[in-house]
C-alpha cells in the first residue's frame, strides 16, 4: 500500500493512486480477519491437545467461540459492508456516489470492542500455560522456555493496546491515509506474533538442541533419544518365576 501513497498526506496522492489504495485496503481486510480467526483457533486447538482439566477446556472453548464471532462480525460490518453500496468504500474520496458508510462513533465502538476482547483472549491464552505445565514432568529449563514462548501472546496484546490508543487519530477522514498509518502497522504486527506463538509445538527439538538435553517427557515413558535406548528387556533374557512364601 505504501507504493500508492499510504502513510503520506491524502492531498498529495493522485486520484488514481487513491482509488487503487482504498481497493487494496478493502481487499486485504478479508484475509486479515480470516487469518486472525485461524490463528486463534490454532492456538486454542494446541491447548486442547495438552489439557484434560474440565475448567481449562471450558475457558479455551469460550475464548475460541467469542473471538471467532467477534472477528466475523467485524469482518462483515467494518470491511465488507462498511459502506452501502460496497463500492463507496473506495469511491468515497475520488468519485463520490449516493450511499452512506457507518458513522465514526459506531466504528470506534466496534474497534474498541474487538481489541478489548482480543487483549483479554491474549492474556488468558498466555497465562494458561502456567497451569498446564505446572505439574508436568518436563525438564525445568525446557518448561521455562516453553512458558516463555507460549507467553509471547502477551506481546500480541501490546499491538491491540496500541490499536486502541491510535484509533481516535483516524477520526480525521480528510487525511485518512496519513492518520491511519499507525493503526495499520499495529494491526499487521499482531498476526505475526500470533503465528510465532501458535507454532510453539514445533520448537521442542530446538529447545532440546540448545539446552543439550535428550530426555522427552509426557508420553508415559522415558526415551533416551541420543542413544536410542528404550526401557526394554534384553532379547535373550528370561524371567524365572519364584514361588511366594
Amino acid at each position: 500500500m505504501a507504493l500508492f501513497g499510504f502513510g503520506g498526506h491524502q492531498d498529495v496522492i493522485s486520484p488514481d493512486d487513491l482509488l487503487t489504495l482504498f481497493k487494496i485496503m478493502f481487499a486485504q481486510g478479508i484475509p486479515f480477519y480470516l487469518c486472525l480467526i485461524a490463528l486463534r483457533l490454532s492456538f486454542c486447538s494446541l491447548f486442547l491437545r495438552i489439557t484434560s482439566v474440565p475448567w481449562q477446556r471450558k475457558i479455551i472453548y469460550g475464548v475460541a467461540i467469542v473471538t471467532t464471532i467477534t472477528n466475523v462480525v467485524i469482518l462483515f460490518r467494518l470491511n465488507i459492508f462498511y459502506c452501502s453500496p460496497i463500492s463507496l468504500y473506495w469511491d468515497e474520496y475520488t468519485n463520490p456516489e449516493e450511499g452512506s458508510c457507518i458513522s465514526s462513533n459506531t466504528t470506534f465502538i466496534l474497534v474498541y470492542l474487538q481489541y478489548s476482547i482480543s487483549i483479554i483472549a491474549d492474556w488468558v491464552t498466555s497465562l494458561l500455560p502456567l497451569f498446564l505445565l505446572r505439574g508436568s514432568l518436563m525438564d525445568k529449563r525446557v518448561k521455562f522456555m516453553t512458558c516463555g514462548v507460549l507467553g509471547t501472546g502477551i506481546l500480541a496484546s501490546a499491538a491491540g493496546i496500541a490499536s486502541i490508543v491510535l484509533t481516535p487519530e483516524t477520526a480525521n477522514g480528510d487525511d485518512y491515509t496519513y492518520t491511519a498509518y499507525g493503526i495499520f502497522v499495529a494491526q499487521t504486527v499482531e498476526p505475526f506474533i500470533g503465528i510465532i506463538a501458535a507454532s510453539v509445538s514445533t520448537y521442542l527439538p530446538l529447545f532440546k538442541h540448545l539446552l543439550g538435553t535428550d530426555k522427552v517427557y509426557g508420553s508415559g515413558r522415558v526415551q533416551f533419544m541420543g542413544s536410542k535406548q528404550n526401557l526394554q528387556w534384553p532379547e535373550n533374557s528370561t524371567i524365572s518365576a519364584q514361588p511366594l512364601v
